[in-house]
């Protein structure tokens, strides 16, 4: 539903929606441990996270939205994976067996330990010359909380970081992939270029649902070749729409220049994928001879116009009459099935 370059997908249909009518200002990030990195305000849109990621993508790309770091994520520099356990080792020999308290120095011998190993019932005797300690400042000090090796018996402060992810990849933290947390935000460019290249549908399909039609608008339709085929809206007069061909399914493309045969093409085979009954092929300014020759090989209508409010126009006439053919089709369809059971 925009020009030539810019996304298209049902995916990116529902942000663009969004933001030109005034849904999504900022699209902040939430972090948490079972998802890494989403978007809520997508998620509401009904768009997945690794498709939401994509689209966000695709829209800075396209000059659409412009992203701002606002934190970030450490993840495992093979898999990607953000989901890991942190072990401490010895930075002497690397051993994982470490305990950790709060150390003393024992000044005239100058003795280091943890104070357990100072620890004679209520008083401190230094554990190397017996003596027992008097004040702190005097003859011993606590230079804070350290850890103890039960390997090697050194004493550090810091501990060497180990880290293995879910996948079991192991690595220290001089590995660790950084990775930014971006928000984004459309661009006055972008919000300019939506205006211009966007058509909204949604009064033209009103025609559609208050006639008791499901319509989907962007649509996702399953195939007979198993995939989802995208299209601009599709219409159930009755019937399951995960199962039954739509009724109507229509495309809508605008573009600086003719839309060409390759568009057609494309149109057309998602289109007999689906078995869709009524094929609809929408564009602004309007089609390439080529792509006109093959609509009519293939029975597509076509719609051409040179501005939003024509072409609303024009569909609006077009539904009416799709609709119209569609109802008598399955009166027909009723009576010769009660005429076969009389």
């Amino acid at each position: 539903m925009v020009e030539d370059g810019l996304p298209r997908g049902v995916a990116a249909q529902k942000v663009l929606r969004a933001i030109r009518e005034g849904e999504l200002d900022l699209i902040e990030p939430a972090v948490s441990y079972d998802y890494g990195v989403e978007y809520p305000a997508l998620r509401e849109l009904g768009l997945e996270r690794d498709e939401a990621q994509s689209v966000l993508n695709d829209l800075r790309e396209a000059g659409i939205l412009a992203e701002e770091v606002v934190g970030n994520l450490v993840a495992c520099p093979r898999c990607g994976s953000h989901r890991m356990l942190l072990q401490l080792r010895c930075p002497a020999c690397g051993s994982t067996r470490l305990t950790r308290g709060s150390v003393i120095e024992h000044l005239p011998c100058g003795y280091v330990d943890l104070e357990d190993k100072f620890r004679v019932g209520e008083d401190l005797v230094c554990p190397k010359c017996r003596k027992p300690l008097r004040a702190i400042g005097i003859d011993y000090r606590k230079p804070g909380v350290f850890y103890k090796c039960l390997e090697c018996q050194a004493i550090f402060p810091t501990p060497r970081a180990m880290y293995t992810c879910e996948n079991g990849h192991r690595f220290d933290e001089g590995e660790l992939a950084l990775l930014p947390v971006k928000a984004y935000r459309p661009t006055p460019e972008g919000r300019a270029l939506l205006e211009k290249m966007t058509v909204n549908l949604e009064e033209e399909l009103r025609i559609l649902r208050e006639m008791g039609w499901h319509v989907e608008a962007p649509a996702k339709v399953p195939g007979r070749s198993g995939i989802a085929q995208e299209f601009s809206f599709a219409g159930w007069r009755d019937g399951d729409r995960t199962r039954d061909p739509p009724d109507i399914a229509g495309e809508l493309i605008i573009s600086d220049n003719a839309v060409d045969s390759a568009a057609m093409l494309t149109f057309w085979a998602k289109s007999m994928d689906t078995r869709a009954k009524h094929t609809i092929f929408m564009s602004i300014p309007g089609l390439s001879e080529e792509a006109k020759t093959l609509a009519k090989s293939y029975g597509i209508n076509v719609v051409e116009a040179e501005n939003a409010s024509e072409l609303q126009a024009r569909i609006r006439s077009l539904l009416r009459d799709l609709t119209r053919g569609t109802d008598a089709a399955k009166e027909d369809e009723g009576g010769a099935r009660g005429s076969h059971e009389e």
